[in-house]
């Protein structure tokens, strides 16, 4: 452990999962064969995950125990990762169904889970299947789209602030009518595409092992092979944005008037990127900080060439700082109140009075320690 983040990546929110029918991972190695609107990965056609077998031309196959969504089939993978769930020393040298067959060994053996697959499948037979499908579902009853825009949308003007409206209009018009244009990436009700673009985020940490220094990450490149998907990312929902940052794949911003700076302009947002505040919060290391800058210019550099070649990217932007802020006031209504209410959110969260069926549940508490 050298001191930066345990994880090459940020994670996303579990908020709304049950909205994406293409893709999960900021990389897309989840992914619906079928991409059915409104069908969250479950039209019959198969998921893509990353036990897939390819076929003779190398195409990724239908993973057959992925499960009947998108967040069941992705449930799968955290418990495998060394950074995340796993681990460096539980099953090392396992394959991942080694790994998720010792963690059903575990519950069976700490007891008390029986009874709760009892009450749900009609016996007490405990699989990862289950516990996958479990979780899968604790995932996709997280929606959360009551928000302040919806409100305005469906007639009640006094839903948003002027200011409010003001963003709306540049992030949805087009820069040929003097706007954003925002929409052409965040469209529809659930504000995304589901698409890869290259956008130059900063890169802090330690990358997932790409490039001449072993530090880079290469994004849906990974995953797809083709050269436009280098560096590109999935973009991300913004419901509920003001509340799950921090934002990028790799989390370098912490400030969301800084996020929407940087899509304005990357280059010279990253240019001016205050490296600085993570080596002082030891978020990470000074050496992580020179891969930084070379992973992340790379990216840029890609970027450029994207556009040069007239593969479609973000353009360059110029707004005053009074419509940024504007910008900044209308993402603000895309948030659902419930998530920043405990009560709200006490249906999706534990009974901190007990510990568990087996005894070993976790109550997360914040900085001050209250419970979260």
């Amino acid at each position: 452990y050298d001191g930066g983040p345990t994880v090459p990546r940020n994670s996303p929110t579990t908020f709304n999962v049950g909205l994406w029918d293409q893709v999960l991972f900021h990389d897309g190695r989840v992914e619906s064969i079928g991409k059915t609107p409104n069908l969250n990965g479950n039209d019959g056609l198969g998921i893509v995950t990353p036990d897939s077998d390819t076929d003779d031309n190398g195409t990724l196959l239908a993973d057959p125990n992925a499960g009947d969504n998108l967040p069941t089939a992705q449930s799968r993978f955290p418990v495998t990762s060394p950074e995340q769930m796993r681990g460096h020393t539980f099953e090392a040298g396992s394959t991942n169904e080694a790994v998720r067959d010792a963690l059903v060994a575990q519950l069976q053996t700490l007891g008390g889970w029986e009874s709760e697959f009892l009450d749900v499948y009609g016996d007490s037979t405990i699989t990862f299947a289950r516990i996958a499908e479990a979780i899968g579902e604790y995932q996709r009853s997280q929606v959360f789209v009551n928000t302040p825009w919806k409100a305005f949308m469906e007639g009640d003007d006094g839903a948003i602030s002027e200011a409010a409206r003001r963003g709306a209009l540049l992030f949805m018009l087009p820069t040929r009518v003097e706007g954003a244009n925002c929409l052409s990436c965040h469209r529809g009700d659930f504000f995304t595409d589901e698409r890869f673009h290259v956008l130059g985020m900063p890169q802090i940490g330690r990358g997932k092992g790409d490039g001449s220094t072993g530090t880079d990450d290469f994004g849906r490149f990974r995953v797809s092979g083709n050269d436009a998907d280098m560096y590109a990312f999935r973009t991300p929902s913004l419901l509920n944005v003001t509340e799950t940052g921090p934002w990028g794949h790799a989390g370098a911003y912490i400030d969301l008037d800084a996020v929407v700076r940087h899509h304005l302009d990357p280059q010279a947002a990253f240019d001016t990127y205050d490296r600085n505040y993570h080596l002082e919060t030891s978020i990470i290391t000074s050496g992580q900080t020179e891969d930084m800058l070379f992973n992340t210019q790379n990216a840029l550099d890609k970027l450029a060439a994207n556009r040069a070649a007239g593969i479609p990217s973000i353009q360059n932007v110029s707004l005053t700082d009074a419509q940024v802020s504007d910008l900044v006031e209308f993402l603000h209504t895309l948030t659902d109140p419930c998530i920043k209410d405990r009560a709200c959110l006490a249906p999706w969260i534990p009974d901190n009075t007990v510990m568990g069926p087996d005894g070993e549940q976790l109550n997360a508490v914040d900085i001050n320690g209250s419970l979260l």
